[in-house]
Order: structure tokens, then C-alpha cells, then sequence
């Protein structure tokens, strides 16, 4: 009985260690915050890069940081890191003549693969605030792709909760699209690759 408790535990080890190791998904979440944190910090100082679609081309064209492209049909906004690579891309389309706006954000790991997403729709059409109502959803991923969370929410321009039932916050088609990595979403939008 003593040589069988004692071989019991050695016969243990080999097998837990064959099982899959625990994700602590609030640290990852966490570490994904911190992520945005530094992209959105970017954001505040201006992009690195910008990109339009402009109507009746093809093709987006790289702007000149301090040239105003005029009519756009979407702009794209690259923030990078550091060392250069691109760690986030926000796409803003304008909807409507009223300044009715669509944009998405997709923030990057150092490798390119996409850890977040935030998508944003402001509109002063609301009828539920005097100036702009933003509904907005934030998608948190795995590795592999997965879903962690998600987070919608509505508020008006000062970051004031609306309630959802007294809006009228149309969303428009493709509003929630994803792209899995940078390259993706580079080649979806037709604008080389760094």
C-alpha cells in the first residue's frame, strides 16, 4: 500500500502537465486595456499616418499630415509604436451632412494580430440629447481569435449615460466588421503594407 501511494504522485505529474494551461482572462483583458490605453494616448497626439477613400477612386491615397483632403469618403488613422509598427487603425465615415460619423478602431499585439476593437456612432440626431449621442461597443480577443468580452454602451457627448429606449441611434450595415490582423484589414482596405 506505501509503494502504491508513493508511485501515485509520480504518475500525476506527467499527466497534469499534459492538460492545458489556465488563461487568466481578467489579466489579459487587463493587459489589452493597457494596450488601447497607449493607442488611444497616440490618438490624442494625432496619427502617424492618414489615409483617405476618396470619392470616385479606387484606391485610398496617403495625405500630407497638414493637408486638407476635402470630401472624403473614409479616412483611415494609423497610430504605430515605437519601434514603428502599426498598433492601432481607426476608419471614420461620415454619414450624413448633418455630422452624423461611423469609426471603428482595431488595436494590434506587436505581431499584427487584433486584441480589440472599438467601434463608435455619433450622430446629433438622436432625440434624446441636444448634441451628439455615441453608441459604442468594445470587442476584447484571445489568441486565437475567440471572443473574450464585449461592452456596449450609450452616452451623450460628455460621457453622460442616455437611456437606449429614448434614442434613435440607427447603426449602419457593416458597422460591426473585423478584421483578424493588421494585414487583413490593410489588404480589406486596399492600403499597402508597411
Amino acid at each position: 500500500m506505501i509503494a502504491l501511494r508513493l508511485l501515485l504522485p509520480a504518475l500525476a505529474l506527467p499527466i497534469a502537465s499534459l492538460l492545458p494551461a489556465q488563461v487568466d482572462t481578467l489579466a489579459l483583458i487587463e493587459s489589452i486595456q493597457q494596450r488601447m490605453d497607449r493607442v488611444d494616448d497616440q490618438r490624442g497626439m494625432g496619427p502617424a499616418a492618414i489615409w483617405a477613400k476618396l470619392p470616385g477612386k479606387p484606391e485610398p491615397v496617403k495625405l500630407a499630415p497638414d493637408k486638407d483632403p476635402g470630401q472624403v469618403d473614409l479616412l483611415y488613422l494609423f497610430y504605430k509604436d515605437p519601434d514603428g509598427s502599426i498598433s492601432g487603425v481607426s476608419t471614420i465615415r461620415y454619414l450624413q451632412p448633418d455630422s452624423t460619423s461611423d469609426g471603428s478602431t482595431h488595436y494590434f499585439d506587436p505581431g499584427g494580430r487584433t486584441v480589440a476593437v472599438r467601434w463608435e456612432l455619433s450622430t446629433p440626431s438622436s432625440g434624446c440629447t441636444k448634441g451628439h449621442a455615441i453608441a459604442a461597443k468594445e470587442k476584447y480577443y484571445a489568441e486565437d481569435g475567440g471572443l473574450l468580452e464585449e461592452w456596449d454602451w450609450l452616452t451623450d457627448e460628455f460621457g453622460n449615460d442616455l437611456e437606449p429606449e429614448k434614442c434613435k441611434v440607427v447603426e449602419p450595415a457593416g458597422r460591426s466588421a473585423f478584421a483578424k490582423d493588421r494585414a487583413t484589414l490593410l489588404g480589406n482596405a486596399r492600403i499597402p503594407q508597411p
